[in-house]
């Protein structure tokens, strides 16, 4: 094999590894944004649900307290 084929081989395959690389490294970045998005949606979701139990919570706790204001207003007379 001649030196100007070696270097020309060395050429493509570095050119190759390259364009590799570069197509190995944008699917990392695409995979890091779908992870990213997925876990900030489920960390929301999940933070929404807890805000409705606490609201579900606090109106019950009303609730019940205005029920037994009027039981006892109630036995009061």
């Amino acid at each position: 094999m001649n030196p100007q084929a070696a270097i020309e081989a060395a050429r493509i395959a570095a050119e190759t590894a390259a364009r590799n690389a570069y197509i190995t490294g944008g699917s990392a970045i695409l995979v890091a944004l779908i992870t990213g998005f997925i876990t900030l949606r489920i960390t929301w979701i999940n933070n929404k649900r807890q805000d409705d139990r606490w609201r579900a919570d606090f109106f019950l706790k009303i609730k019940f307290e205005a029920v037994n204001d009027f039981i006892t207003k109630l036995n009061a007379t």
